[in-house]
Protein backbone atom coordinates (compact mmCIF):
# COMPACT_ATOMS: atom_id res chain seq x y z
CA UNK A 1 0.00 0.00 0.00
CA UNK A 2 0.87 3.92 -0.63
CA UNK A 3 0.14 6.85 0.56
CA UNK A 4 -2.16 9.62 -1.07
CA UNK A 5 -0.08 12.89 -1.08
CA UNK A 6 -2.23 14.63 0.96
CA UNK A 7 -2.03 11.23 3.61
CA UNK A 8 1.58 11.83 3.35
CA UNK A 9 1.50 15.64 4.58
CA UNK A 10 -0.59 15.28 7.05
CA UNK A 11 1.47 12.66 8.82
CA UNK A 12 4.58 14.96 8.20
CA UNK A 13 2.76 17.63 9.41
CA UNK A 14 1.29 15.84 13.06
CA UNK A 15 3.50 16.47 15.65
CA UNK A 16 3.09 13.00 16.82
CA UNK A 17 2.80 13.32 20.90
CA UNK A 18 2.75 9.68 21.10
CA UNK A 19 6.06 9.54 19.24
CA UNK A 20 6.57 5.87 17.06
CA UNK A 21 3.50 3.68 19.05
CA UNK A 22 0.96 6.60 17.97
CA UNK A 23 2.25 6.65 14.64
CA UNK A 24 2.34 2.75 14.47
CA UNK A 25 -1.17 2.98 15.44
CA UNK A 26 -2.37 5.33 12.68
CA UNK A 27 -0.93 3.34 10.45
CA UNK A 28 -2.45 0.13 11.50
CA UNK A 29 -5.77 1.76 11.46
CA UNK A 30 -5.35 3.71 8.31
CA UNK A 31 -4.42 0.36 6.51
CA UNK A 32 -7.15 -1.43 7.59
CA UNK A 33 -9.60 1.17 6.97
CA UNK A 34 -8.58 1.83 3.55
CA UNK A 35 -10.16 -0.07 0.06
CA UNK A 36 -7.17 0.51 -1.94
CA UNK A 37 -3.62 0.56 -2.89
CA UNK A 38 -3.68 4.00 -1.87
CA UNK A 39 -4.34 4.90 1.56
CA UNK A 40 -6.79 8.21 1.62
CA UNK A 41 -6.68 10.84 4.49
CA UNK A 42 -9.88 10.33 5.74
CA UNK A 43 -8.70 7.09 6.90
CA UNK A 44 -6.34 8.89 9.59
CA UNK A 45 -7.60 9.64 12.99
CA UNK A 46 -9.49 12.50 13.30
CA UNK A 47 -6.60 14.19 15.64
CA UNK A 48 -4.05 14.28 12.51
CA UNK A 49 -6.86 15.22 9.94
CA UNK A 50 -7.14 18.32 11.78
CA UNK A 51 -3.45 19.08 12.20
CA UNK A 52 -2.55 22.93 11.72
CA UNK A 53 -2.24 23.42 7.42
CA UNK A 54 0.12 25.22 5.94
CA UNK A 55 0.58 29.04 7.07
CA UNK A 56 -1.42 28.28 10.17
CA UNK A 57 0.61 28.79 13.82
CA UNK A 58 -0.24 25.71 15.28
CA UNK A 59 -1.04 26.71 18.79
CA UNK A 60 -3.56 29.09 17.74
CA UNK A 61 -5.18 26.80 14.78
CA UNK A 62 -5.28 24.24 17.96
CA UNK A 63 -6.72 26.16 20.22
CA UNK A 64 -9.50 26.95 17.56
CA UNK A 65 -10.24 23.96 17.14
CA UNK A 66 -10.89 22.67 20.99
CA UNK A 67 -12.87 25.85 21.87
CA UNK A 68 -15.44 24.78 18.35
CA UNK A 69 -15.45 21.00 19.76
CA UNK A 70 -15.74 22.43 23.73
CA UNK A 71 -19.01 24.35 22.45
CA UNK A 72 -20.39 21.55 20.51
CA UNK A 73 -20.03 19.08 23.24
CA UNK A 74 -21.40 22.22 26.11
CA UNK A 75 -24.39 22.76 23.83
CA UNK A 76 -25.16 19.03 22.78
CA UNK A 77 -24.90 18.48 27.05
CA UNK A 78 -27.18 21.23 27.84
CA UNK A 79 -29.95 20.58 25.49
CA UNK A 80 -29.72 16.20 26.75
CA UNK A 81 -29.98 17.51 30.09
CA UNK A 82 -26.18 16.86 30.76
CA UNK A 83 -26.84 13.49 29.93
CA UNK A 84 -23.70 12.04 28.22
CA UNK A 85 -25.83 9.55 26.63
CA UNK A 86 -27.91 11.71 25.13
CA UNK A 87 -25.59 14.11 24.14
CA UNK A 88 -23.78 11.36 22.66
CA UNK A 89 -26.93 10.42 20.78
CA UNK A 90 -27.61 14.30 19.53
CA UNK A 91 -23.65 14.01 18.27
CA UNK A 92 -23.76 10.82 16.57
CA UNK A 93 -21.01 9.31 19.15
CA UNK A 94 -20.49 6.61 21.13
CA UNK A 95 -20.92 7.44 24.54
CA UNK A 96 -17.50 5.96 25.50
CA UNK A 97 -16.29 8.09 22.62
CA UNK A 98 -18.06 11.36 24.34
CA UNK A 99 -16.59 10.55 27.77
CA UNK A 100 -12.96 10.52 26.26
CA UNK A 101 -13.72 13.81 24.63
CA UNK A 102 -14.74 14.70 27.53
CA UNK A 103 -11.94 14.19 29.77
CA UNK A 104 -9.56 15.56 27.18
CA UNK A 105 -11.69 18.74 27.01
CA UNK A 106 -10.99 19.44 30.70
CA UNK A 107 -14.83 19.66 31.06
CA UNK A 108 -16.83 17.17 33.66
CA UNK A 109 -19.99 14.89 33.18
CA UNK A 110 -22.08 17.89 33.43
CA UNK A 111 -20.55 20.16 30.86
CA UNK A 112 -19.04 22.94 32.87
CA UNK A 113 -15.65 23.75 33.13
Amino acid sequence: MGLAPETHELLRRYDWPGNVRELANAVERAVLLSDGEVIPPESLPEEIRDAAPPGVPPARFHDAVREAKRKVVIAALEEAGASVTGAARLLGLHPNYLHRLLRSLSLRDDGRA
